[in-house]
This record gives structure tokens, sequence and C-alpha cells, in this order.
């Protein structure tokens, strides 16, 4: 994709499977902000590459993300 990002995103997805955003924080060690996150994810999903589905939880709904 050209952003190390959302490459890097896409690249987890595709080796380790669906993730939540806590995890895909995490994958970044926590050190990239929540936007710059979602922007690539964004981009990814406008570009066909993930989706993802929302699970509700006892506590706040999980947003868990794919490749496609």
């Amino acid at each position: 994709m050209g952003d190390p990002i959302a490459d890097r995103i896409l690249s987890a997805l595709r080796t380790d499977g669906p993730k939540s955003q806590t995890e895909l924080s995490a994958l970044f060690g926590r050190h990239v902000e929540a936007n710059r996150i979602a922007r690539a994810l964004e981009t990814l999903e406008r570009a066909g590459l993930v989706t993802y589905e929302r699970q509700g939880t006892e506590g706040r709904t999980k947003t868990v993300w794919r490749a496609t």
C-alpha cells in the first residue's frame, strides 16, 4: 500500500488472523495514535483488503478486523 502502518496491519492480519482494535494497537507497542491506525484501516477497507465486524461483549462493543 505504500503506507507502513497499513502494510504492517495487513501483514499481521494475513499472518496471524483477525485482530481487535486493542490487539492492533499492541502490534505497534501502543506507540501509534489510534486515529493513525484508524486512517490506515480505512484505507485498507476502501481497497477491499480488510473487513470488520462488531461483537457485543459484557462491556464495550469489540471491533474485530480480518484480511479478505
